[in-house]
């Protein structure tokens, strides 16, 4: 696509040239006026799919728009999955995949705490293989689950919930990342493993806290499930930094992953209407 602010300005003066406002081309094509204000002053570059909406709302089928640059380039493809700079039909849907994502992580969840139930049960480890497979799935779909908490985060500009989601997905992939290690390339990988724990009980739990502050801040927003969400958020963080209630955290985990699910989904729900 053409680069900004050149594509800005060329919809400007087409869709001026077609004797449009804004609100008016946001009745044809259904993009929000926010974004087709901060397309035109080339505060953010739209998706391609967004662009073509645009365009043939204003009835122009020139294929000029698509020619330059049409490939992504990895930092490109970055900031988009990271929704830096993302146009408000991008955060919409990020929020309803991140609903499903949610679900995925939870499964992965589950089976992971379940295998490690069993461990102990039998003193048998499972298959380091099955293990590090679980840990990539779960790093992938807790970052799709969490980047719908960012898309919320930048549709209502709540900064502290937008910071503390960028930490929590740097931090939990930091320390699945150090599971796999240890599970690959140390022998007596459990005591790596409890030392990895040890980091992530005050980082977690410490990001938990702020997330949880970010969510209550929701509530004007999406009302009661976002106040929920956040109050067991932060219960689950304090308890979780402490070695006298840190099974307090473990039985709200999975609780709390639920309704934050159910609060995707009827931020998705709210969206459409």
């Amino acid at each position: 696509m053409i680069d900004q602010p050149e594509l800005g300005n060329r919809l400007l003066s087409l869709r001026k040239e077609k004797g449009m406002t804004q609100h008016e081309l946001r009745e044809k094509s259904h993009v929000s006026v926010r974004t087709i204000q901060r397309i035109e002053t080339g505060s953010v570059m739209p998706r391609a799919s967004t662009l073509k909406i645009l365009i043939d709302a204003l009835g122009d089928t020139n294929q000029e728009w698509f020619t330059a640059n049409s490939s992504k380039g990895i930092m490109e493809r970055a900031k988009e999955f990271l929704l830096i700079d993302p146009d408000d039909n991008l955060l919409r849907r990020s929020i309803l995949y991140a609903g499903i994502a949610g679900v995925v992580f939870l499964l992965m969840s589950l089976l992971d705490l379940g295998m490690g139930f069993l461990s102990d049960a039998y003193k048998e480890n499972a298959s380091i293989g099955m293990s590090v497979t679980l840990k990539v799935f779960m790093i992938i779909s807790f970052f799709w689950f969490t980047r719908g908490f960012l898309a919320l985060a930048k549709l209502f500009e709540n900064k502290l919930l937008q910071t503390s989601s960028y930490l929590y997905m740097v931090v939990f992939a930091f320390v699945m990342i150090l599971e796999i290690i240890a599970l690959l390339f140390f022998p007596d990988y459990e005591s790596v493993l409890s030392l990895v724990n040890s980091f992530s009980v005050i980082a977690i739990g410490s990001i938990a806290v702020i997330f949880g502050i970010g969510l209550i801040r929701l509530q004007d927003g999406l009302g009661r499930v976002s106040r929920i969400a956040g109050k067991i958020e932060i219960v689950y963080g304090v308890s979780y930094m402490s070695l006298i209630l840190s099974f307090v955290g473990v039985i709200l985990l999975f609780p709390m992953i639920v309704i934050e699910i159910v609060l995707l989904f009827k931020a998705d729900e709210l969206f459409k209407e």
